[in-house]
């Protein structure tokens, strides 16, 4: 070997020991970096009352603090409870550094600083678990190596409300179903809190459902901190009888407060048909009530919340709502990566058991068909919008929207059809989800034979194709064009509009 090739060895031996050392120092995180930190955390209120959320908590070992730093970029570190004081580690700094702490650890997705938010929703909660959140910072000296220490008294950020049901004086038991709605001020849903500046941004004011089988006269609710808000509640019994009631005046809503609102609810009289007004308090009506937040148009009716849909039902205190206005225009998968047979949704080949595409009645009741009806998919409709005759096969035996919402991927950038369905708020209602081919499909055959005319409010579908939740294969999706009745499949990336529906 001549004096270059053993030059160019020796070379790029040195080469490839300095890479791999580069790659070390790139990978793994120096000591030096970082010390160990113990935390002495007291959960409390600063107010002369303290605070009721926090006044019996007791930390469990296992219990998890999130900081942060909040000068530059660092990684989310782990404060662990191990039975007298949360201990981990803390990135040093070269002075006093501002700390930012949050509990619980698990509620905070984000995994670096950069974002110190943490997004608060409590638009569906259970009735029975009740969780402070805790937020606090403080100016923290961590600039040696060894260990250090600090006590922090982190303070509550949401409230407490046992939301009471009573009639004729005695609490309504076995609630099913429990709607929280505003009637003077605002009652907010959701939030995002600002951990630099331990206070909420971006606000929205919406309904709080609760949804727990068997609640026995009371739920018990987190809230978010309001300078005034009066409530009203619907309560939905087993039976399906319904509760309605409201406060008397408004009440301020503090952070680590404790509430008590008791309801005298007179129950319900009526029951719901196809065609009637649905309100953001749960309640319906056959006359439109200027004075409730009108959201939807009743279009079936079921035996039991979430049941399939009764053709023999003329009235009911289960069913499913068609939203008032579209959510807008939306492809269903946002490009080829996402386009893939989901997992959970059946696919079905064909529209009706034999036929690949076909055209719905320009009149289901009467079953006159529009003038290109080729195909024409024999569908029929009583005088009060209920199905008489409907395909049991195909995609338009399909009545599941919402497991098919539930089982698709509903991040904005991948399925917007869905994500639009499912994170439809009219109202401030929860539990929107993209119709299924059967449903759009009864929709639009109601609206065309005109069970849904003249109804104050109601937008009237466009002349437009609606995409379904219910998929044709792995590149297509069902939809319907209520302009001439065809229901066809195409492809995924195509861009349709959205009317979100709702069950009762």
């Amino acid at each position: 070997m001549n004096i270059k090739a053993i030059k160019f060895l020796l070379f790029a031996t040195l080469f490839a020991v300095a890479m791999v050392s580069c790659d070390d120092d790139k990978n793994e995180d120096t000591d030096d970096e970082y010390i160990y930190y113990n935390l002495l955390v007291v959960p409390s209120q600063p107010s002369a009352s303290g605070s009721a959320i926090t006044r019996d908590m007791q930390w469990k070992t296992g219990d998890q603090v999130a900081a942060l730093n909040l000068l530059y970029a660092r990684d989310v570190e782990t404060m662990t409870y191990d039975g007298s004081k949360f201990s981990g580690r803390m990135a040093s700094v070269s002075s006093a550094g501002t700390i930012g702490y949050f509990y619980p650890k698990s509620v905070l997705e984000q995994t670096t600083s950069d974002t110190t938010t943490v997004h608060v929703d409590y638009q569906i909660q259970d009735g029975v678990t009740v969780m402070p959140y805790l937020a606090g910072e403080e100016a923290a000296i961590i600039t040696s190596t060894g260990n250090a220490e600090s006590e922090l008294n982190m303070q509550c950020i949401n409230a407490y409300a046992t939301i009471a049901v009573n009639c004729n004086g005695a609490l309504v038991n076995d609630i099913v179903h429990m709607e929280i709605s505003a009637y003077s001020g605002k009652l907010y849903n959701k939030g995002d809190y600002e951990l630099k500046r331990l206070t909420y941004t971006t606000l929205k004011e919406g309904n709080i459902s609760v949804k727990s089988p068997g609640l026995n006269g009371v739920a018990r609710i987190m809230m978010i901190p309001t300078d005034g808000v009066a409530l009203a509640v619907t309560a939905v019994a087993a039976d399906g009888s319904a509760y309605v009631g409201k406060m008397l005046k408004p009440s301020v809503v503090e952070a680590g407060g404790e509430y008590v609102f008791a309801f005298d609810c007179q129950l319900e009289e009526g029951s719901a048909r196809i065609g009637d007004y649905f309100y953001s308090d749960y309640t319906r009506s056959s006359e439109y009530d200027e004075t409730k937040t009108l959201v939807g148009i009743v279009y079936a009716l079921t035996d039991y919340e979430g049941g399939d849909i009764n053709p023999e039902l003329s009235v009911s205190n289960h069913g499913r709502v068609m939203s008032v206005v579209d959510y807008g225009k939306a492809v269903w998968s946002f490009s080829a990566t996402y386009v893939f047979d989901i997992p959970k949704i059946p696919n079905f080949g064909n529209v009706d058991g034999s036929n690949s595409q076909g055209f719905l009645p320009e009149n289901a009741m009467e079953g006159t068909y529009h003038a290109d009806a080729d195909t024409k998919i024999d569908v029929k409709l009583d005088n009060l919008g209920r199905i008489v005759k409907w395909p049991n096969a195909g995609a338009l035996s399909d009545f599941n929207g919402r497991h098919n919402t539930e089982c698709s991927d509903t991040a904005v950038n991948r399925m917007p059809a869905s994500f639009r369905a499912s994170n439809f708020d009219k109202g401030g209602l929860s539990g929107w989800y993209l119709p299924s081919a059967g449903e759009m499909a009864l929709i639009s055959a109601q609206c065309s034979s005109g069970v849904m005319d003249n109804k104050e409010g109601f937008t009237p579908l466009s002349n437009f194709t609606y995409w379904t939740s219910t998929e044709h294969s792995a590149e297509k999706v069902w939809a319907v064009q209520p302009f001439n009745g065809r229901v066809v499949a195409n492809y995924k990336t195509s861009t349709y509009m959205v009317r979100p529906v709702l069950q009762f």
